[in-house]
């Protein structure tokens, strides 16, 4: 797990859009870590699951400068998600997902001239994954979606199939998603033997692929029992300020849909 390599970006800058999905496992252990690695890095879009906070905390658990929050926590704490923003960055936040009642946050922003949905997803274990949401994401347009799906399957990397994994095997297959990764595991029990794995995932319509020119997995776990995953894309970012409204392997570059 310690030994990670990234691929270097050729990307000018100014035509980079960064978004980072991290299963922080609780928040508020690890703010400080977050927004040194926010400052260091700064990325266009940090999405967060496991934030693990009550509505009350989540009010001032996100003070990153530089950064806006949108906070989704759990009545009953633990799980919950949140996305922080940079402040230069115009988003509408969205609200069209809400009614699957699941744990997620959507925004839309524009790209390039595409409008795009940007979601964090979190879903438990215990949860079955939501098969009529993809659908709904799929049918809406372009969509990137980061998220620890509990979803495991041989074909994504995994150590081994569990039922979300097949599901998101098939949902992959029926509406020609694509699956972003390198198969380096995204996960380690906290360094427990036979722990790791690939839990966290990134997800994106068709028409976005050939966007995507990077994808790695983070050296550094920020104390978490998961590591941040990491896509680049060739857009230029709409830098207006903001406001809101209320297996694929990546190092082959083959971008096709799973075999059936």
């Amino acid at each position: 797990m310690n030994n990670r390599k990234k691929n270097s970006s050729k990307l000018n800058p100014s035509r980079r859009f960064v978004l980072v999905h991290w299963n922080c496992f609780h928040i508020a252990n690890r703010i400080e870590l977050l927004k040194n690695y926010m400052g260091k890095k700064k990325p266009d879009l940090v999405m967060l699951n496991e934030i693990k906070l009550d509505k009350q905390m989540s009010n001032f658990s996100f003070d990153v400068p530089g950064y806006q929050a949108i906070a989704k926590p759990r009545k009953m704490g633990g799980g919950g998600v949140a996305l922080l923003i940079r402040e230069d960055l115009k988003y509408f936040e969205d609200r069209s997902l809400d009614c699957f009642g699941l744990e997620l946050l959507s925004i839309k922003i524009k790209l390039g001239n595409k409008d795009i949905r940007i979601i964090s997803m979190y879903n438990p274990p215990s949860s079955k994954l939501n098969e009529e949401l993809f659908r709904k994401i799929k049918n809406d347009g372009s969509f990137v979606l980061g998220g620890d799906l509990n979803a495991k399957h041989l074909e994504f990397g995994c150590s081994s199939d569990n039922p979300n994994g097949q599901t998101l095997y098939n949902i992959i297959d029926e509406h020609e998603l694509v699956l972003l990764n390198n198969g380096e595991h995204t996960h380690n029990r906290f360094q427990k033997k036979g722990g790791s794995d690939i839990l966290d995932l990134f997800l994106c319509s068709r028409n976005l692929a050939d966007k995507v020119s990077n994808f790695y997995v983070e050296e550094d776990n920020m104390t978490s029992d998961h590591f941040p995953i990491v896509i680049e894309m060739d857009f230029c970012p709409d830098r207006s300020p903001g406001h809101k409204v209320d297996s694929f392997n990546f190092n082959r570059a083959n971008w096709t849909r799973p075999k059936t």
